[in-house]
């Protein structure tokens, strides 16, 4: 199945990444994620893992209750990886069910300040 959604991310290796969202269904309410879980992997394009996310690691947080997912990664952590451009998605477990939320790209730069 294809995902859901196309989400491309671009983020310097100077800085941290935080970006937060509210999953919602057709009418805009926040659908409950209790229960739920998520992970998310970036792979380079040969498909060697450079970043995990998810709970256990705490770089996925979850408020359930509004439908929230904040996906946040330390400065030094980004930091320790190269320049490039590299693939991801999401998974949401929930159920008994796996849904493919989305995928992309996840493009680091080189930042220029230290």
């Amino acid at each position: 199945m294809t995902a859901l959604f196309k989400v491309d991310f671009e983020i310097a290796n100077n800085e941290d990444f935080r970006y937060a969202f509210v999953i919602s269904d057709a009418d805009n309410t926040p659908v409950d994620l209790t229960g739920a879980t998520f992970h998310m992997d970036v792979e380079t394009r040969l498909g060697d893992n450079v970043l995990v996310l998810n709970a256990a690691n705490g770089r996925i947080l979850v408020d359930p209750l509004i439908g929230r997912i904040d996906l946040v990664v330390a400065a030094e952590d980004i930091a320790a990886l190269p320049a490039n451009f590299h693939q991801h998605d999401m998974l949401m477990r929930r159920g008994g069910q796996t849904t493919r939320l989305w995928a992309g790209n996840f493009s680091i730069v080189q930042g220029v300040t230290e």
